[in-house]
């Protein structure tokens, strides 16, 4: 839980992930949002769902093995994520 509200705290933008309180998943369905993060070294569990035609469904989970430093660097990626305005 400790890890899970240091990344809400920090996160700029929460409306990019669909999520419940309390659960470290954080989902997403933007795939150059997944393109980005694999571009800046950050893996993210990505799929096709149901079939491979589908959309991207993206998700980043996290777990207490995470550092304060690893979840401060996610954050910091994830809020320079150019959105459009």
């Amino acid at each position: 839980a400790k890890n899970m509200n240091l990344f809400l705290k920090n996160l700029s933008n929460r409306s990019l992930f669909v999520y419940v309180q309390g659960h470290p998943t954080f989902n997403f369905q933007n795939e150059p949002l997944a393109i980005y993060l694999e571009e800046k070294g950050i893996i993210v569990t990505n799929f096709r769902y149901p079939t491979e035609n589908d959309s991207l469904m993206s998700r980043i989970v996290i777990s207490a093995s995470h550092t304060k430093e690893d979840i401060l660097k996610l954050c910091n990626i994830l809020n320079s994520f150019p959105t459009k305005s």
